[in-house]
């Protein structure tokens, strides 16, 4: 680096302009995948004064000042072999992207070597760097002289092996990822066989381990299934499986797009889909919001399986026509926006990367395929449930999902994460309950979601009341709180057949909450029987404590689904009615005696839920919202178990039978 001058970096700024004969389809659509994908290339590096690529000007000040430029977006700007790139194969950029690069291992090295184990010394953080230090040695090594590029290797070398011995962090499954795609262009880079076998090795754990991929279709967060988080999981997957002849990565990939589409339920109105996220590890959005899904990742998971083929409709041909002029607007924006005002900063770690994957490994004749799959089998680009067919799936006995003609249910039996050691934030809450109760008409009328713990504003054991998740809750005469939703584990039962299916789940409601740091004096068991058919859906719950505990409060909980108003539907209002002594009346927050039915209006449809027999019901005092990744809210029915008391009783067994059935739209009030 100290025989670079400023004459190394000089590069003549032109601008890019269209073609002067119309790109044909296949281009056009790569085009619009860079373009309109959600990335852009952070190329105006290229803009900046080639004095911040010297020594002189990295080493001038007591910290050492990396240069405003992304190299992983430099680097493929001199890699990317387009006909109207006139910076294609540019000596001068390869050199800028190398510089950084180099700033970036060295430092990171030397902070490796500095710090505690566990603080930026982590596989999950590595990975992520070792991905722009990979590609941009992949593009740059050409140029280099023999000493420097042995010496390059060789830190990369370093890093392969650190990341093998540290192996998966095992906390953020997407973060875990990033290791696959970093060790991937690493063995690309270094074109050494050995290296490829570490990779292949490495990210087979990652994609077939149950510790870091479930068989029912997640990549493993906290322990348990964080259909927000999995998002960034389904970033970098995907981006492995283009990347790569992994088969293992494109079944993983598969598998878990077919949970995905399955957990992302519409909404009446055509525009907005929801799903639940009650079980989720720590985050608050559900599937169909999840993170990192940006169009190109999408559109990239489509490439490796069919099942993420709705999130890849095909651009109008008008807008196809429109793309050179759009490409070449988007490139000389991006040039515009460098120069002397994107200064060098301190260097500090990083290790988040983006880059339009989709685009960079699109398959040939990829927009010919889709343009005949669109015409052919059109369902194929439609949500199960969208789809007109009928269906009952298990996914590997975490969820029972099923979809009749009137109506679709989730129900998840999964695991959920562990009480954490500290603090009063739950890690998802599960025990085998009802996620969520659709139909075409009233959207997810029933479903279960929670706020993530990264908000100001998330759930503790004193808003138990709210918890929008189906479970039995309640609090002991001195006010110590308890929920089969806390259950991490329940034991369960599935029963499949043609035309219907039957869950059951039994577990010990947890007599230990570190949040509060109270334990119950005996223990409270509970079973859950769902039985579904095209008829409606068949709850039987019954609790059994040993009577140990002075109960005040038990309650079946139904989490009723208000709206998102960042759907900017304002107009969507469940309501929530109550049938007692042959009378329809407004559900309100005080105890209503002789209950047989409640009636769920949303939208332009209803749900009926049917009592076995009359029972004593009121709402949650107030309704819950998420003020995180969403801004859901919802409303709980609340069955009181106790039955006729107002008093603490010893409590030997209870038990509730229901049925939740859709309305005919005429019979909606």
């Amino acid at each position: 680096m100290a025989t670079l001058t400023e004459n190394d970096f000089i590069v003549e700024i032109r601008n890019f302009t269209e073609p002067r004969d119309a790109p044909p389809a296949e281009e056009l659509f790569r085009s619009w995948i860079l373009c309109s994908a959600g990335w852009k290339p952070a190329i105006r590096g290229v803009a900046l004064p080639s004095s911040q690529f010297t020594l002189a000007s990295i080493e001038a000040k007591d910290a050492v000042m990396r240069p405003g430029a992304d190299p992983a977006a430099l680097a493929w700007l001199a890699a990317w072999r387009h006909p109207e790139n006139i910076y294609c194969g540019s000596a001068e950029i390869k050199r800028r992207a190398f510089v950084i690069a180099a700033i970036d291992m060295m430092m990171l090295n030397a902070l490796h070597e500095q710090t505690p184990r566990g603080n930026v010394n982590r596989s999950d953080f590595l990975g992520g760097t070792l991905i722009w230090l990979a590609y941009v040695h992949g593009v740059v090594r050409n140029e280099l002289p023999a000493d420097v590029r042995t010496a390059y290797e060789t830190g990369l070398r370093k890093f392969i092996k650190r990341l093998e011995e540290w192996g998966p962090q095992c906390e953020m499954a997407g973060m875990d990822l990033f290791a696959a795609v970093g060790l991937k262009y690493a063995a690309l880079a270094l074109a050494d066989p050995q290296v490829e076998q570490t990779a292949t090795s490495y990210a087979q754990r990652l994609f077939t381990d149950p510790r870091h991929f479930h068989p029912a279709g997640y990549f493993v967060d906290a322990n348990a299934f964080d259909a927000s988080c999995n998002g960034i999981s389904l970033y970098f997957a995907t981006w492995a499986a283009l990347l790569s002849d992994w088969p293992f990565a494109k079944e993983a990939v598969a598998k878990a797009y077919r949970l995905k589409n399955h957990l992302t339920l519409p909404e009446p109105d055509g525009r907005n889909y929801f799903g639940p996220s009650h079980f989720n590890s720590r985050a608050s959005a559900d599937s169909a919001n999840d993170q990192g899904g940006w169009p190109y990742r999408n559109i990239g998971a489509a490439m490796v399986t069919e099942e993420a083929l709705y999130l890849a409709p095909l651009p109008p041909p008008k807008v196809l026509s429109q793309m050179p002029g759009g490409l070449v607007q988007m490139l000389n924006d991006q040039l515009a926006g460098g120069g002397a005002a994107n200064r060098p900063i301190p260097w500090q770690e990083s290790h988040w990367i983006n880059s339009n994957f989709a685009y960079n490994h699109c398959p040939t004749n990829f927009h010919a395929r889709l343009t005949q799959l669109a015409t052919i089998q059109p369902e194929k680009f439609q949500l199960p449930f969208s789809r007109p067919e009928k269906f009952i799936r298990a996914f590997d006995k975490t969820f029972l999902i099923a979809k009749f003609d009137r109506f679709g249910v989730v129900i998840h039996t999964g695991v959920v994460s562990p009480e954490p050691a500290k603090g009063e934030k739950p890690g998802g809450f599960g025990g085998g309950a009802l996620s969520a109760f659709w139909t075409p008409e009233t959207g997810s009328v029933i479903l279960g979601r929670r706020r993530g713990m990264q908000d100001e504003k998330f759930d503790t054991y004193n808003d138990w009341r709210i918890w929008p998740t189906h479970a039995v809750s309640g609090q002991t005469a001195d006010g110590k709180v308890f929920s089969s939703a806390r259950t991490e584990s329940p034991e369960t039962e599935y029963q499949l057949r043609e035309a219907g299916a039957e869950v059951r789940v039994a577990g010990l409601i947890p007599n230990r909450n570190v949040a509060q740091g109270v334990t119950l004096q005996g223990q409270i068991s509970y079973t859950r029987r769902f039985a579904v058919n095209a008829d409606g859906l068949d709850v039987a719950t019954v609790v059994k404590p040993d009577g140990r505990d002075h109960l005040s409060e038990l309650y079946e909980v139904i989490p009723i689904f208000l709206r998102d108003r960042a759907a900017q539907n304002e107009s969507v209002q469940a309501k929530i009615q109550f049938e007692a002594n042959g009378r329809w009346s407004d559900a309100t927050v005080e105890l209503r005696e002789n209950v047989t039915a409640t009636r769920v209006t949303r939208f332009n449809g209803a749900i009926l839920i049917k009592f076995s027999e009359p029972q004593r019901v009121r709402l949650s005092p107030e309704a819950w919202q998420d003020f995180s990744q969403s801004r859901a809210s919802c409303r709980n029915i609340m069955i009181d178990l106790l039955g006729i008391s107002d008093h603490p009783v010893t409590l030997l067994s209870a038990e509730v039978q229901y049925r939740i059935m859709p309305l005919e739209t005429k019979s909606t009030p």
